[in-house]
């Protein structure tokens, strides 16, 4: 089967599946300073402590860019703390707002360029703040990675050239069912160690078919 009849069954699959959670996760992704953050702190950290952690900071205690900037590092510590490697966070956090300040006039650039100048940001996590911001990209986590692998929709292992593919095979206005709906599929069943007996792709996936039992 061609990756192209294989982006399509995928892509059917995932919006409907997930198209409730999806679009309610993409309402509440307004406000591009918390993302921002929020991308920062989640890295090498447990998905459930980075939403308490942004909860805390952006819901419970309202925090905007300047209230960072007044703050200094070690108080911005003490506030992110436990997540992992939180004082080096603290510390991009701060040159994070400052930059913005000063190079963006208080506001959160809305380019891969300028979003890779933040420090801190990776590929990963500037499309991570693009996609949150309707830019429809496909971000490359382990999850997307992984499955579009396993299915034989890239075999690419670089970052841009599985982007590359993928925006080939999906549709600007599809990228974000694609996005978070195989991070959902990765979580539920395409885990590290892949649930294939209950999968509904294993007649048109590589993965399955090069191991499954005879």
């Amino acid at each position: 089967m061609k990756k192209e009849e294989k982006a399509k069954i995928l892509f059917q699959y995932i919006k409907k599946k997930y198209k409730g959670l999806i679009e309610k996760h993409y309402s509440h992704s307004k406000d591009p300073f918390r993302i921002l953050i929020t991308v920062l702190l989640s890295q090498r950290t447990r998905e459930e402590l980075t939403i308490e952690k942004s909860k805390f900071l952006f819901e419970k205690l309202r925090l905007k860019l300047d209230d960072f900037l007044k703050m200094d590092e070690d108080e911005i510590a003490e506030l992110i703390k436990p997540v992992g490697f939180y004082r080096e966070k603290a510390k991009r956090i701060k040159e994070i707002c400052k930059m913005i300040k000063e190079k963006y006039k208080g506001k959160v650039p809305e380019t891969r360029e300028q979003l890779l100048l933040l420090p801190g940001i990776g590929k990963k996590s500037a499309d991570v703040v693009l996609n949150a911001l309707g830019k429809e990209t496909i971000a490359i986590d382990v999850h997307v990675k992984t499955i579009t692998k396993r299915l034989g929709l890239t075999k690419a292992n670089d970052y841009d050239e599985i982007q590359e593919e993928l925006h080939r095979l999906f549709k600007p206005k599809e990228r974000k069912y694609i996005n978070l709906g195989l991070v959902l599929f990765g979580k539920e069943i395409c885990k590290a160690k892949p649930k294939c007996y209950v999968c509904p792709f294993n007649s048109i996936c590589d993965y399955y078919k090069a191991h499954r039992k005879p």
